[in-house]
C-alpha cells in the first residue's frame, strides 16, 4: 500500500507542477491577450 500511495503522491505532485506552470504561462499570456484564459480554461 505504501508504494501505491507514494506513486499517487508523485502523480499528484506532477499535476500540481503542471498546474503551477499552466497558471504562470496563462498569467504571462494575459499581459498580451487578456481573453485567452476564457478560451483555454481547464
Amino acid at each position: 500500500m505504501a508504494a501505491i500511495s507514494k506513486r499517487i503522491a508523485r502523480v499528484q505532485g506532477h499535476r500540481d507542477n503542471f498546474r503551477n506552470l499552466y497558471d504562470f504561462f496563462m498569467h504571462s499570456m494575459e499581459i498580451f491577450t487578456p481573453h485567452i484564459r476564457d478560451k483555454y480554461i481547464i
